[in-house]
C-alpha cells in the first residue's frame, strides 16, 4: 500500500474535501452531525483513518480493511491533513480469506469503529470469473493491464433503498450472493473529518456448504 500524506492549510484541505469524487460523493449524504463544534478536543472528536468493516454471511464473520481511502481530518484550528491510499482493485486482488457459498441467508455489513459512516455510497459486485489469474498485478503486460481497467467498470450494481443507504449494519437479503466479489464504498461527513473508503470481499461460487 502506498500512502501519501501531506499537511495542507485549512482552506486547501477544505477545497480538497469538497472535490471528493472517488465514490461518487453526494452532498445529500451529509451527516446530521455537520454542525458539531470543531477545534475543541480535536483528538477526541476526529477520525484520522477509517476502521475496518465487519462482514457476516451464513454464520461466518470477517473483518475487512479498506482497499482505497480518500480522507481529510482536522489537525488543529488552522490545519487539516489528507490521507490517500491506493492498492489493487477488487478484481485484481488476492483473497486469502473469503466466504464459502451458502444456499440462503443474509449478507450483513457493519462498521467496527467509533464513528459509523454517514451513508453507503454504493455496493457493486463482480463475477468471480473476472478475478485476476496471476497472483501479482504487476506481472501483467502493460497492454493487458491497460485493457483490464475497462473491466473495472463492468460491475453489477446492488440496488439499495434510501433507507438502507443510511443504515448500519446494512443487511442484504437474497439468494444470489455466491460467486461474486463485492466492492462497498461508504462516506463520512463530519465537522472535523470527512472522506470515503472502499472495501472488498469475496464469496465463493459453487454449491451450498449446507449451512
Amino acid at each position: 500500500m502506498k500512502v501519501l500524506k501531506r499537511v495542507f492549510s485549512f482552506v486547501i484541505a477544505y477545497c480538497l474535501i469538497l472535490s471528493f469524487g472517488c465514490c461518487g460523493y453526494d452532498s445529500s449524504f451529509a451527516s446530521l452531525s455537520e454542525n458539531e463544534p470543531a477545534g475543541d478536543n480535536i483528538a477526541e472528536t476526529t477520525l484520522t483513518y477509517p476502521s475496518d468493516i465487519k462482514v457476516s454471511y451464513s454464520g461466518k464473520n470477517m473483518l475487512v480493511a479498506p482497499w482505497e481511502v480518500n480522507w481529510a481530518y482536522e489537525v488543529n484550528e488552522e490545519e487539516w491533513s489528507s490521507v490517500v491510499t491506493d492498492t489493487a482493485h477488487p478484481i485484481d486482488r488476492t483473497y486469502k480469506n473469503y466466504f464459502e457459498p451458502a444456499s440462503e441467508g443474509k449478507l450483513t455489513i457493519d462498521y467496527t469503529g467509533a464513528y459509523k459512516p454517514d451513508a453507503v455510497t454504493y455496493v457493486h459486485k463482480y463475477p468471480v470469473s473476472m478475478l485476476l489469474t496471476v497472483e501479482d498485478p504487476d506481472d501483467l503486460p502493460l497492454t493487458e493491464a491497460i485493457e483490464r481497467r475497462v473491466e473495472y467498470e463492468d460491475y453489477i450494481e446492488v440496488e439499495l433503498t434510501d433507507e438502507e443507504k443510511f443504515n448500519f449494519p446494512l443487511v442484504l437479503s437474497g439468494d444470489d450472493f455466491n460467486g461474486y466479489i463485492y466492492d462497498v464504498c461508504v462516506v463520512w461527513d463530519h465537522a472535523s473529518f470527512r472522506g470515503t473508503a472502499k472495501f472488498s470481499f469475496l464469496i465463493e461460487e459453487g454449491e451450498s456448504n449446507g449451512q
